[in-house]
């Protein structure tokens, strides 16, 4: 597909200073400082634990007060309510399919509150991360059907990456100068790691667009290959080099001389990080190394299939639904489609993963266009993270959770609008 200056103008979402707020914006906004303050204040006095299944590990499980609680809850109606406003305004460029699975989605999270608040009361339903309140996120795709929406993400994204990243240095530092070199359960350092990797994402696919921020993209990637290695995540570690192997390669418009100079720019933040992990975490790099070679997912799989029935996946087990793992009892899967068959049932899962799947398939039926094919990339990314590929890529009242399920409504929206241009 070739396109005019003119149309690039048309379709791509506009990334200079933000103005005209409307009411929709506002409550976005506000939904969005309600989550990062909600889990900054959930780690603040959080403790660091041994890990039950793991000799040599800590943890960090975040403390819920009512002030976080309320917070997350807050958040998850405002984005709601301005999800339903987005659908009320786009509708007619929503296509029904996508609509529907949304809808079926949200009635089967308002059932599932409903019996959790029952049979589990209030206070599980909302103090605990997994609850079906995470369900509603699925109604994002609408607010990526709003272009104004989505110029506020990418905006913000530059900074919310940078942020989330020096919080994981920082929590990561904090707890090696107690604690030693150790392997890293859930915690504050992942949760920030994970937020940072996913706004970096985005940055990256504007970054292409516009031919702006590269050595900005490539630090903060360099960081976070960092980070990745010294948390001993291979699953991470893959995740960041995709990103900047995507970051390097997926730009067919590039002249070749900055193709050239991206390459050598990735071998240089390669070789720098190699550099410092070798002469200041040594023993960081040598049980990541150790680590490349094993397997940390079939026992989980195979505890897991034994265990739990197929009534159970049809139909869900709710809220507080466990199995046993070793000597704990958890209601945990690495694997969230696995997790959400688990607790709400396969009806669930289908409703939730359709519109993320509905994007990528019209996506990768439209990749000569630079904006589908580098978002369709970090929503694949995204769909390989919750299927387990990603440590702690958990579904829960957290920014990627709500971020990425807009990028999804961006992309069927973009080949929407393309359609429309192309018959004019």
């Amino acid at each position: 597909m070739t396109e005019t200056p003119e149309i690039i103008q048309r379709l791509a979402p506009r990334s200079n200073i933000i103005v005209g707020l409307r009411l929709r914006d506002i409550g976005f906004l506000l939904g969005i400082l309600m989550i990062v303050v909600s889990q900054l204040l959930r780690y603040q006095a959080a403790p660091w634990t041994p890990i039950l299944t793991a000799n040599d590990g800590i943890q960090q499980l975040g403390i819920s007060t009512t002030l976080t609680a309320g917070l997350s809850f807050c958040a998850s109606i405002i984005m709601l309510i301005a999800s339903l406003s987005a659908f009320s305004a786009n509708r007619d460029r929503i296509p029904q399919p996508l609509s529907w699975s949304v809808f079926a989605c949200l009635a089967l999270a308002a059932l599932w509150i409903i019996v959790s608040a029952i049979n589990d009361g209030m206070s599980d339903l909302v103090y605990k991360t997994g609850t079906p309140l995470v369900l509603v996120s699925v109604a994002m795709v609408f607010c990526g059907f709003d272009n104004h929406l989505i110029s506020i993400i990418y905006r913000l994204c530059p900074f919310g990456a940078a942020f989330f990243a020096a919080l994981a240095g920082i929590s990561f530092i904090q707890a090696y100068m107690t604690y030693g070199w150790t392997v890293f359960g859930s915690s504050s350092t992942f949760v920030y790691f994970i937020a940072s990797f996913w706004l970096s994402s985005l940055v990256i696919c504007r970054s292409i667009i516009e031919g702006k921020r590269v050595f900005f993209v490539y630090i903060l990637l360099g960081i976070l290959l960092l980070e990745a290695v010294l948390l001993h995540s291979r699953s991470w570690v893959i995740q960041v080099f995709l990103l900047l192997l995507g970051y390097t390669f997926l730009s067919s418009s590039d002249p070749l001389l900055k193709r050239v100079f991206k390459v050598a720019l990735l071998a240089t933040i390669l070789f720098v990080a190699y550099r410092v992990l070798v002469s200041q975490f040594d023993d960081f790099l040598i049980a990541f190394l150790d680590k490349l070679g094993s397997d940390t997912r079939s026992e989980q799989y195979r505890i897991v299939f034994s265990q739990i029935t197929p009534r159970i996946w049809l139909l869900g087990g709710g809220l507080n639904a466990t199995y046993r793992f070793g000597s704990v009892m958890t209601g945990s899967i690495d694997n969230q489609y696995l997790y959400l068959a688990y607790h709400w049932g396969i009806f669930t899962v289908i409703s939730y993963v359709f519109p993320l799947l509905y994007a990528v398939l019209s996506g990768l039926r439209n990749i000569d266009d630079i904006e589908v094919r580098t978002n369709t990339f970090v929503l694949i990314l995204w769909m390989c993270a919750l299927g387990g590929l990603s440590v702690y890529n958990v579904l829960s009242i957290n920014i990627p959770t709500l971020i990425l399920p807009m990028i999804g409504g961006f992309v069927v929206n973009r080949i929407h609008i393309i359609g429309q241009v192309i018959q004019q």
